[in-house]
């Protein structure tokens, strides 16, 4: 969660106050419909019970020129080198990092877990290797080792530390397939209770 440095948000709290306080709730910007920035907002909303003014853009470049020139007053990114540029300039607030764990990226700003949000505002963009239906076991598990080998190594988690991520991976492809349908359950909830529609 970052917000404009005019809007005074500087907690989760603020951003509760000041959505509560504001006709149609506080101005929230997203990349656009169904990205994860916008459903961040809709889990923080519906976690919170609170109404935001939900300001879709076309593309995150766009939404956070807004947020720094105070047009939008919060929004939800994903954490990248120019978002850590935007905050480190002082051009934005990083208010919360929305997770258990705070991030090497952003050691000074606390995470959802530390902050006592509800746990079902904590939010991870992941990303993940995926194959044809019907691929041969032997072939997914020697694809998998190959992956996990490639990701743990210091070159590669060296540069992806270097972008404000971090690297996660499964014990087994099992594992991340359990985890993929959790997801997809989760967030096919939360696209229909916020009534969320293709465009």
């Amino acid at each position: 969660m970052v917000a404009s440095t005019e809007s005074g948000i500087k907690t989760p709290a603020d951003a509760v106050a000041l959505a509560k306080r504001t006709p149609g709730g506080a101005k929230a910007a997203s990349g656009g419909v169904a990205t994860s920035s916008h459903l961040a907002l809709e889990l923080f909303k519906r976690e919170m019970k609170i109404d935001m003014l939900h300001i879709p853009y076309k593309g995150g470049a766009p939404a956070n020129q807004d947020l720094m020139a105070g047009q939008v007053d919060l929004m939800f990114d994903l954490m990248s080198g120019s978002l850590k540029a935007t905050i480190d300039s002082g051009r934005a607030t990083p208010v919360a990092v929305m997770q258990a764990s705070r991030i090497p990226a952003l050691p000074n700003v606390p995470s959802a877990e530390e902050l006592k949000l509800p746990r079902g505002t904590h939010i991870r963009s992941w990303q993940g290797i995926a194959v044809k239906g019907g691929t041969p076991a032997p072939v997914v598990k020697r694809l998998h080792e190959a992956v996990v080998a490639a990701a743990t190594s210091e070159a590669f988690r060296a540069r992806v530390a270097q972008l404000g991520s971090e690297v996660v991976t499964s014990g087994k492809p099992e594992d991340f397939q359990a985890f993929y349908l959790r997801e997809l359950a989760r967030w096919q909830t939360v696209v229909k209770d916020a009534g969320i529609k293709p465009e």
